[in-house]
């Protein structure tokens, strides 16, 4: 169910595509899902319930293996940022990786989902800054702590708090 360009065809979707990137995610066994973070948690549980709502989800990981379950196909996060033209996403939702949004400019729908505050100096460390400053995305804090906490340099379309 990988969201991707028929080109034969040359057809497009009906259905929106989103993709929800969680790139600290390594493995999806059972076994290791206690050692999940509160934000893969959340990205996991965010691509069940927009799947049970007949959305098409692509959700991308550092996991190696491809795979669909649940009608949400998970590809390998450099499967996507090696061939972006290959998949139409109407939204993109990013865990705490700006740098997939280098990958669709063009897209308008893109939100930034973080869990932790957000300094120009952490940005610049985690190579995360460019990609912050070049897209303009959305921006969901899961707290107004953290949302206080990050430096008001940083240009977003819009923000908004989970609380």
């Amino acid at each position: 169910m990988t969201v991707m360009i028929n080109k034969k065809k040359n057809r497009t979707f009906n259905k929106k595509n989103i993709l929800i990137n969680c790139p600290t995610i390594n493995s999806f066994n059972n076994k290791h899902s206690k050692t999940l973070g509160g934000i893969e948690s959340l990205a996991l549980s965010l691509a069940d319930e927009l799947s049970k709502r007949k959305f098409n989800i692509t959700f991308s990981s550092s996991y190696k293996k491809s795979f669909v379950k649940n009608n949400i196909s998970y590809v390998h996060v450099n499967k996507i940022k090696e061939k972006p033209k290959s998949f139409i996403f109407n939204s993109i939702i990013s865990t705490n990786d700006a740098t997939i949004f280098n990958n669709f400019k063009e897209n308008q729908n893109k939100i930034f989902w973080l869990h932790n505050k957000l300094q120009i100096e952490k940005s610049i460390r985690k190579k995360q800054f460019y990609s912050i400053i070049r897209n303009n995305f959305n921006i969901v804090y899961v707290s107004d702590y953290h949302r206080n906490l990050t430096s008001f340099l940083f240009l977003f379309k819009k923000k908004f708090t989970i609380n």
